[in-house]
């Protein structure tokens, strides 16, 4: 993510607390209460699963020696946990629309903040969702609190799932495996900002920049939409309506002579950054970033009916090797830099992902800066009843009924949002061994 983000974009990363809602008797609107005991609590961080932060605190001895996973009981992890953190915010902060977002809650959750529930396990539910709930009418100056019940995931949930790369992990990747943050704009946010590139001839790139912008206020806003890429500068004049979302795609943007993102042992995979802010009467109301890369991908069938990719124009030997995480996903940025620079050691120009793993972009990253393609989608994990727990179609897997489809289909496209700038991702895939 860009710098520019840090100024509206606030990570509640460190300073948790996580406890078994067995061992808590007091209610959610206490728990989410200022004068709270906490100290029977264990120290967290945000991205983390139960279990790597209970073998962190000590509570279980370290799962990779001898045969002390397969001692880990699962019973712990059969009922909601709490995750409870605490953060200030100042008055001025109080003027402003104030979000909270969750990008990844492993399997559902009830929200709490200051005493009041923000949002039911019904709401919010699937490993794969995207959350984000305007909280600007129930925080306050000082200090708040944020208390988050995880409820586990059930047989027949579509949750992370090692299949049979891994031993399940005995808290089946339970918590809160991705990011919370706050963020503050002033009055109206940039959504999903994406970058389309169109490459006919090498010498000369087209880029089509789109974002939604989102009124946050119940005033009618006018503003400047501005943008560069290097030194292409640009802008477009919007105006939004009270409470509305408006999608802004900008004219057309022509780079002459782009340097192309390649494959490593194809080429040097060049990027460009993108920065992007909305100005309201000379101030700037959100700020945003990405890095992106200038490619084409096509595929073609051959003659003997087997398909292939070519990468700007040039056929490409797919070399690949299949990535899972951690099993406790608990990889760092400095473990996924080491196993990247193993799959460039090995000659290998590809990794193809058994789910859509990361607890973060980091992995996503550094394949754009090293040049690795991504084959990224969903597991074969939903496609098997041992290992999704529930009667699935011979055919067409776990994913039938019209409220799996409905969650599944959701969480598609809040990962698609959150990845599609990548170069480095050449295939989705929305199903693995049967039909999707």
């Amino acid at each position: 993510m860009n710098t520019c983000d840090s100024m509206y974009h606030r990570p509640l990363r460190d300073g948790w607390l996580i406890q078994a809602s067995s061992e808590v008797n007091q209610t959610p609107r206490e728990i989410s209460s200022l004068d709270f005991d906490t100290r029977s609590w264990y120290s967290a961080s945000v991205p983390s699963t139960l279990l790597a932060t209970l073998v962190e605190n000590g509570v279980y001895e370290n799962p990779y020696f001898g045969m002390n996973l397969k001692d880990i009981p699962t019973k712990p992890f059969a009922e909601p946990w709490w995750y409870r953190t605490e953060f200030q915010l100042s008055g001025s902060d109080l003027d402003k629309p104030l979000l909270l977002e969750f990008d990844g809650i492993n399997y559902s959750a009830d929200i709490w903040l200051n005493g009041m529930q923000i949002a039911t396990s019904a709401e919010v539910r699937g490993a794969f969702r995207r959350f984000q709930f305007d909280v600007s009418e129930s925080v306050c100056a000082g200090d708040n609190v944020l208390a988050v019940a995880v409820l586990p995931p059930e047989p027949g949930d579509f949750s992370t799932g090692f299949v049979d790369w891994n031993p399940p992990p005995p808290d089946r990747n339970m918590g809160m495996f991705r990011s919370v943050r706050l963020r503050l704009c002033e009055g109206v946010s940039i959504e999903n900002p994406f970058v389309q590139t169109h490459l006919e001839k090498f010498d000369e790139a087209v880029i089509t920049v789109s974002a939604e912008l989102a009124n946050h206020t119940d005033r009618n806003i006018s503003g400047v939409l501005e943008g560069e890429i290097g030194s292409v500068i640009f802008s477009r004049a919007v105006e939004i309506g009270p409470q509305q979302r408006k999608k802004i795609v900008l004219d057309d943007l022509k780079i002459a002579d782009p340097q192309l993102w390649w494959p490593h042992d194809m080429g040097t995979p060049d990027l460009y950054d993108l920065n992007l802010k909305f100005v309201i009467d000379g101030g700037t109301s959100d700020a945003t970033g990405l890095r992106f890369g200038i490619r084409k991908v096509e595929d073609y069938t051959n003659d003997a009916g087997h398909k292939g990719f070519k990468i700007n124009g040039r056929k490409v030997l797919i070399k690949g090797a299949g990535w899972t995480d951690d099993l406790f996903l608990a990889d760092t940025a400095e473990s996924i830099d080491a196993q990247l620079k193993y799959v460039r050691h090995m000659n290998l120009n590809c990794i193809r992902l058994e789910g859509i793993w990361g607890t973060d972009s980091t992995l996503y990253d550094l394949c754009d800066e090293y040049g690795i393609l991504m084959m990224v989608g969903w597991s074969c994990h939903w496609e098997h009843e041992q290992y999704l727990g529930m009667p699935v179609d011979a055919r067409y897997g776990g994913v039938t009924s019209a409220e799996d489809i409905d969650l599944v289909g959701k969480s598609w496209r809040d990962q698609i949002l959150r990845l599609r700038n990548h170069p480095s991702i050449y295939v989705w895939a929305v199903g693995s061994d049967k039909v999707p």
